[in-house]
């Protein structure tokens, strides 16, 4: 039996028995080492950092107890202290793949995807087999917007693990985050058959069902969603894109708030909260929350048109023609501008040219620019 055999009534027994060996001889390095291991293996992290400590008192510069203590601080959630641990030891030329992985890690964890990209992706070329490795670099390539290279290395990984069911739910999130509904259809299916619990494969199934027109699967599958993670924003906000789709604006309203309390930065989701907010005549919330959007980011196009919409309704037309401006300076395909400019034709009195763009929405299903409503709904929910 190995140790990874042993349950936790066996490692707590095996811990008792090390730390009274240690106790008759405290200064033994081996028994520290197997004492510091077995107890952060049984969650005991006093004991663990107790031994670790002993042990560079005796021997300041070991290497191995420092990744030891790296490792233990990674379980406390100390992120910061085991990134520091790690870069001392990389500067101090020890480039043990274990060292590494706690660095990559630790960067990982405090979102400095840049950083960790590079090391990260020669650890995976190196094919070390550290649990989650494939997790980082995919969650960092995902992260940075690189989605053929996140792609290809979940691609990568599961030609040799064609059962990890997580890695197969990453992969149906990218691909649905890609656009491509079919495939992030059939990885999802294919990991919530392996465990129908898988978080992000309940995502890219309810987002691809939802993109297919299946409402009730989706509904049923981001309900499971959140039923796993209540604060799981990207199933309130779709939850929220399918009650604007069946025009339950109350219910819209609910749902997108929920997704910007858990989601805050995503400016998407300040958006369709927006036009939710507006489609049901609240000008003055649907303002702050552009608004929000404004101050996260300035520099999109759809913020700016929506802030047009909003200075049209208040009849201050200068206003709405300077965001107007600015928001097809930023993206020529914007959409919002056009109801500013429906509004700005009705006050002027040209209702014919306000309705042709109107009836062009209406009878086309698209809107002038041959795009959808519901592509302008999922194209904010990009930002």
């Amino acid at each position: 039996m190995n140790d990874s055999d042993i349950t936790t009534e066996g490692i707590s027994k095996k811990l008792d028995r090390l730390t009274s060996f240690l106790a008759q001889d405290p200064d033994n390095l081996n028994l520290l080492a197997d004492v510091a291991d077995i107890a952060l293996r049984a969650r005991d992290y006093a004991i663990s950092r107790s031994a670790i400590k002993h042990a560079l008192d005796l021997q300041p510069d070991d290497p191995y107890f420092k990744l030891r203590l790296s490792t233990l601080a990674i379980s406390e959630n100390k992120i910061e202290e085991s990134l520091a641990i790690t870069e001392s030891l990389l500067q101090q030329g020890h480039n043990d793949a274990a060292i590494k992985f706690n660095h990559v890690f630790a960067l990982v964890s405090l979102e400095r995807f840049e950083e960790a990209k590079g090391p990260l992706t020669e650890l995976f070329l190196e094919d070390t087999d550290f649990p989650k490795l494939a997790h980082l670099l995919i969650r960092t390539h995902h992260y940075l917007g690189e989605m053929d290279e996140a792609i290809e290395t979940a691609h990568k990984y599961l030609d040799t693990h064609p059962d990890d069911g997580e890695i197969m739910g990453m992969l149906s999130l990218l691909y649905f985050d890609n656009d491509d509904l079919e495939q992030a259809k059939t990885y999802a299916d294919r990991a919530l058959k392996i465990r129908s619990n898988n978080l992000d494969a309940l995502l890219a199934g309810g987002g691809s069902a939802l993109g297919f027109e299946n409402i009730e699967e989706s509904k049923l599958l981001l309900n499971k969603a959140l039923d796993i993670e209540p604060t799981q924003g990207r199933a309130w906000v779709t939850l929220g894109l399918i009650d604007l789709i069946g025009a339950d604006l109350t219910k819209a309203e609910e749902h997108l708030r929920q997704a910007v309390k858990y989601m805050p930065e995503h400016i998407g989701s300040w958006h369709v909260l927006a036009w939710a907010q507006l489609l049901q005549k609240d000008i003055q919330s649907a303002e702050s929350s552009f608004l929000t959007a404004l101050a996260l980011d300035n520099n999109f196009g759809e913020t700016h048109g929506g802030l047009a919409v909003i200075a049209a309704l208040k009849g201050e037309w200068g206003k709405a023609a300077e965001f107007s401006k600015i928001a097809k300076r930023l993206d020529p395909e914007s959409m919002s501008p056009l109801y500013a400019q429906i509004l700005r034709l009705e006050h002027e009195g040209r209702t014919e040219s306000a309705q042709q763009i109107i009836d062009k929405v209406l009878k086309t299903s698209t809107l002038p620019n041959g795009s959808t409503l519901f592509e302008f709904l999922g194209k904010h929910l990009k930002r």
